[in-house]
């Protein structure tokens, strides 16, 4: 036996020094490190001008989701084997993006007159608007910009915020807007972009924002929050009592459920996740700013005026998030 164990031993030995002594093969890089998101310089003038941005801020602005290729040579059936580097708009550290829980979807636009005025739209209204702490990795600009589902539950949107990526929609729209309009365009990007800094950064100041929300009394009866709450006009066991969203005064509701407002008993929607009421409220301090006079003729009246207690707030705590950036 021990014979045995003496032979089976210089025969694993052996394998193992002929393999240790063949001849590796020589490496090639695979090109697969490239910086995706570095730009250079071109003499094509859209080109350019997108470079240009890329120089003076360090994010580029894309207008098309594959950013580049690699030519790997070919398969074991000799076909060719390319690389290509695709933006994932849904993609984050945590999650991975499957055909089932993709949620965003878009329309490339391929008109160039289009992408040097949205370009120009970058450079002149959300980069000097945009304080650097919160810049994404990059920018998107799509023509049409959808998210959650298909057909009539799908919804256009003006922005999303990923970890590769910030995708904007509206592209082909830019050149025909007013500028109050693009006003408000401008104010629903970076609204995306302060969302998630507000919330991480300042949720104390928040909390008097979130409590407006959280804790309200209907008929005696205490709820405790509106937020992903369903609410249902037939009021079934653990439901709101329904009222149009505006009454508990968020600004839309969660888009991702189906919903109706066609009061025949079955009128029924999903209150807003609390990132998107964030979003919401930065959106209109962002456009209205100090004015909230303004905001105020927009929702006058008792039955608004959760909200424009919300917007004070939220203007108080934007106040407070432009102050930190100036120390």
């Amino acid at each position: 036996m021990k014979v045995m164990k003496k032979i089976i031993a210089c025969m694993t030995a052996s394998v193992l020094l002929f393999t240790a002594c063949q001849k590796e093969g020589k490496l090639q890089p695979s090109g697969l490190d490239r910086d995706w998101f570095s730009l250079e310089d071109s003499s094509d003038p859209v080109e350019h001008l997108r470079y240009e941005i890329f120089a003076a801020t360090g994010v580029p602005v894309f207008s098309n989701d594959t950013l580049g290729s690699i030519n790997l040579g070919t398969d074991r059936f000799g076909q060719p084997w390319v690389y290509y580097e695709v933006l994932k708009p849904d993609y984050w550290l945590t999650s991975a993006v499957t055909a089932d829980n993709l949620v965003t979807s878009y329309e490339l636009s391929y008109d160039r007159e289009a992408i040097r005025q949205g370009l120009e739209f970058f450079r002149d209204r959300i980069f000097p608007a945009l304080p650097e702490i919160i810049y994404p990795r990059s920018f998107l600009m799509t023509g049409r910009l959808y998210r959650y589902g298909t057909g009539e539950f799908q919804r256009e949107f003006p922005a999303m915020r990923g970890w590769q990526t910030t995708v904007t929609g509206y592209l082909d729209e830019i050149a025909g807007m007013t500028d109050r309009q693009l006003d408000y365009l401008t104010a629903q990007i970076l609204a995306v972009q302060y969302a998630s800094y507000v919330m991480a950064n300042f949720d104390e100041a928040m909390q008097e924002f979130y409590e407006k929300t959280y804790f309200f009394s209907i008929n005696g009866a205490n709820y405790l929050t509106i937020y992903g709450a369903r609410v249902a006009e037939d009021n079934t066991t653990g439901h709101l009592p329904y009222q149009h969203y505006h009454l508990y005064g968020v600004l839309s509701w969660d888009f991702s459920q189906p919903a109706s407002f066609v009061e025949d008993g079955t009128a029924n929607w999903h209150g807003p996740s609390i990132e998107q009421d964030v979003t919401d409220y930065l959106t209109e301090v962002l456009f209205y700013g100090e004015d909230a006079e303004a905001f105020a003729e927009v929702w006058p009246g008792e039955e608004y005026a959760l909200i424009r207690e919300k917007y004070d707030r939220m203007l108080e705590v934007f106040q407070q998030v432009q102050a930190s950036f100036e120390e």
